[in-house]
């Protein structure tokens, strides 16, 4: 697909295989996650023996209901990963079968190169081939994703286990004390291993996430971009010589590209709302970094 597309630009043909530039996006992504999965196992499958460690340490029964809500939730992140997992491939697989099935035509899933589509048997190899690249893509979304949040929903039940430990620790002095003081320091430390390990392990997937996230915004705002200025074209054309009606249609063409784009029926998506995303993103961006500057000053 990368190729395809590399080519198409070279040819300036990049316009008409936009399609090909928002499939390849998310098809990068999938890969560089499981890239990433693979990369980092050994960090990742650290985090949570240290989590299961935790786990089995927690011997209060007030917090066993705490315990399994949140074993329930990473459960349900996984199914919810696996569905939406699922419901991608099979609209990328089903595509090119209806359109097969209602207009007769053979296309593929995605536009690649070289192109095979001269006859059943290469049409049939390529759908194949494609099929279990999509599937595979489509699938490692959820991988990464549905450890990334277990491991965070784990240590979301720790820090309320902790918290439930130090507000019910009463310093006496005696030894039953000083043991739970040291259950507890025990306990922090493990959740900030746990937090080293998984920011390790996550930040480039975000880092490159983001930026991917960054080009297809900056597609369709591009996209938007030529859809406005068909008003212009329209107006240069020679319009005054035209009958009355024939302007009050040219008028109805000319007003419906200035219609703005109401993304989600709350945010009007524009080149302004694009800046201030990224001037946000940058801030926050800048926000963590100082406190993770401050966070290692003070260890």
């Amino acid at each position: 697909m990368i190729i395809a597309i590399i080519v198409k630009f070279s040819q300036g043909d990049i316009m008409v295989n936009l399609f090909s530039v928002f499939g390849a996006g998310p098809g990068v992504v999938g890969t560089f996650k499981i890239v990433q999965c693979i990369r980092y196992r050994k960090p990742l499958k650290k985090a949570m023996d240290l989590l299961d460690v935790m786990m089995s340490e927690v011997d209060e029964l007030v917090m066993e209901p705490i315990v399994r809500k949140g074993m329930e939730r990473c459960w349900i992140a996984f199914v919810l990963c696996l569905f939406f997992g699922s419901c991608i491939s099979i609209h990328w697989l089903s595509r090119p079968l209806l359109i097969l099935l209602f207009y007769g035509e053979r296309t593929r899933i995605i536009d690649t190169w070289p192109v095979f589509n001269d006859n059943w048997f290469q049409w049939s190899l390529t759908f194949v081939f494609q099929a279990s690249n999509v599937c595979f893509c489509g699938h490692t979304f959820y991988i990464f994703d549905n450890v990334y949040f277990c491991i965070s929903e784990s240590l979301l039940c720790q820090l309320k286990v902790l918290k439930y430990r130090l507000t019910h620790l009463k310093l006496d002095g005696s030894v039953g004390s000083n043991a739970a003081l040291e259950i507890c320091i025990k306990q922090h430390t493990q959740v900030l291993k746990v937090c080293d390990l998984l920011k390790f392990s996550s930040e480039g997937v975000i880092m490159f996430q983001c930026i991917n996230t960054v080009i297809m915004l900056c597609t369709g705002i591009f996209i938007l971009t030529l859809c406005s200025e068909l008003a212009t074209y329209a107006y240069m054309m020679d319009w005054t010589e035209g009958t009355s009606d024939q302007k009050k249609k040219l008028l109805n063409m000319m007003t419906m590209p200035m219609q703005p784009v109401i993304f989600g029926g709350i945010v009007e998506m524009n080149l302004n709302t694009f800046i201030n995303v990224l001037k946000t993103a940058f801030s926050y961006y800048n926000f963590l970094v100082a406190a993770n500057a401050g966070g290692d000053h003070g260890k």
